[in-house]
């Protein structure tokens, strides 16, 4: 199985944290939109770009890509999570297809609002987990 890297598309180091792939996410696209640059190189790595951060910004496909790229599944795991993670990459990739024909505009408003609501998830698991400490 080919495994992309998909730190190195972003131009980050394989410890780069949520912000930096986040930041460095954004910064690409930015660069390389067909609204702002109508190269065919600029194209794919966007499509790379897009594929890259959806796979990076999920914690769970995350956690399993970096276990896969260190060599560290365990042998009883190992079928069950690549097959997961071949899957996940499908709909990365088919996902990038989809948003790179979507204005630079649209799209960055329709990431806005997915990390709007990513974010209101988050804290109401922070607010969660401290009522149930304290209960």
């Amino acid at each position: 199985m080919i495994v992309k890297d998909y730190y190195s598309v972003l131009g980050l180091s394989h410890d780069a944290r949520h912000d930096e792939i986040r930041r460095a996410f954004y910064q690409s696209v930015k660069r390389n939109h067909p609204d702002v640059n109508p190269s065919s190189e600029a194209t794919q790595k966007l499509l790379d770009t897009i594929e890259a951060h959806e796979m990076l910004c999920d914690p769970t496909k995350k956690a399993i890509y970096d276990a896969i790229l260190s060599g560290i599944l365990e042998t009883s795991q190992k079928d069950i999570n690549l097959k997961e993670f071949q899957q996940w990459q499908k709909e990365c990739a088919q996902k990038a297809r989809q948003y790179a024909g979507m204005s630079l505009e649209e799209y960055m408003r329709l990431k806005q609002e997915w990390e709007t609501k990513d974010q209101a998830r988050a804290d109401l698991t922070v607010e969660l987990a401290t009522v149930r400490k304290e209960w």
